[in-house]
């Protein structure tokens, strides 16, 4: 039998189209592998980026629960931290170039007649002295204090050297022990 030439390209293509196909497919299918491979890799990748994401996202919670909790601690004291409540309104005081000439606590205080857990208060009596904007801006840094408080029956009045008088009463919150 014999082949001219263009039965044996012919043929000569046919067994190159084969190779190549069959290279083809095995090219493809190791791909197809390696990507399979690739893609557990990846999914695996994103489980442990998911898992970090979990991590963050609770421990900043318990930060920012914490932070909660020691801002609710200073503004609500389980006691009535007097002490520190007095040096805020005298650095307040100082800050605002503003004289105290009357700082004292009500009669009725008692730090042991409040049930414990409860939310209880008591006031103290304030007289300032000082320029109008000196005394506005002492009462704008007692408002920023971080304690619950409030200011109450505030009057003003006119000294005999120009100057203004408040006399105010600040009610200051606790949680009783």
């Amino acid at each position: 039998m014999r082949f001219n030439k263009s039965s044996l390209v012919s043929i000569g293509l046919v067994v190159l189209g084969i190779v190549v196909l069959y290279f083809g497919i095995f090219q493809g299918a190791k791909l197809l592998f390696a990507s399979g491979q690739e893609l557990g890799e990846t999914k695996q990748e994103l489980v442990n980026w998911e898992a970090r994401q979990d991590f963050t996202r609770a421990l900043s919670e318990k930060i920012k629960e914490s932070t909660f909790q020691q801002e609710l601690q200073i503004a609500l004291p389980d006691s009535s931290a007097t002490a520190e409540l007095l040096s805020s309104i005298e650095a307040a005081a100082f800050k605002s170039q503003v004289g105290l000439s009357d700082f004292s606590p009500s009669l009725d205080y008692s730090a042991n007649s409040a049930k414990k857990g409860t939310i209880t208060s008591y006031e103290l009596t304030i007289t300032a002295e000082g320029s109008y904007n000196n005394l506005k801006n002492f009462i704008s840094r007692l408002e920023k204090i971080k304690r619950v408080s409030r200011i109450d029956s505030l009057t003003l009045s006119k000294n005999l050297d120009g100057n203004l008088s408040a006399n105010f009463k600040l009610i200051v919150y606790y949680l009783a022990k």
